[in-house]
């Protein structure tokens, strides 16, 4: 169920969610992605490993956009920083392996504009995923830039950890009815 704004259909789960608020039901129906933990000896190897397999143009599709992933990113990806939003180093690592794959399937759950106000930057995009990962699954956010010149670009992704729902048949990530609370009365939305 859901609704038309400005021309897109948008599930509940994506227009009630608050800003930077990382819940279950922003992840419900994401597949997981199954994630075999990464064999780097240490950073410089999974950068070099990453800039040689995963630079490219990717295309998701849930928003029907490509979206790229530039060494300049991958540098960002494995930065301390960067590193240090996910739930542990190795679930970092270990999602860098498939970061194309998450791209592809993750969904969009967040567009707002920049808040620099960046005149090239169209708009910030949050996709959401997840990953099973070490028998747990684990939600992805990425973040997007949208920009007049560059197009979109995968720009910083985290591993979050958040009380886990279990993981159903297909690897269809399944919220129980007593964590996911739901939208509003659906009544009120009707013309």
């Amino acid at each position: 169920m859901g609704i038309l704004l400005g021309g897109k259909h948008f599930s509940f789960q994506r227009i009630f969610m608050k800003q930077d608020e990382i819940t279950e039901q922003m992840f419900e129906g994401t597949t997981a992605i199954d994630v075999e933990k990464h064999q780097f000896k240490n950073i410089r190897e999974a950068r070099i490993w990453a800039k040689e397999n995963i630079t490219g143009t990717y295309h998701n599709t849930d928003t029907g956009t490509d979206i790229a992933v530039s060494k300049t990113a991958i540098d960002k990806y494995l930065s301390e920083s960067a590193i240090s939003k996910s739930v542990s180093f190795d679930a970092h690592l270990s999602a860098l392996q498939t970061l194309p794959k998450l791209i592809e399937t993750s969904v969009l759950t967040e567009s707002q504009p920049d808040r620099d106000e960046d005149r090239n930057i169209l708009e910030i995009q949050r996709l959401s995923g997840a990953i099973n990962y070490s028998e747990k699954i684990y939600p992805v956010k990425i973040t997007v830039k949208a920009t007049l010149r560059d197009g979109n670009n995968a720009y910083s992704y985290e591993v979050i950890d958040i009380q886990t729902p279990e993981k159903g048949a297909g690897g269809r990530v399944n919220v129980s009815e007593e964590t996911n609370t739901g939208p509003p009365d659906v009544e009120q939305f009707k013309p």
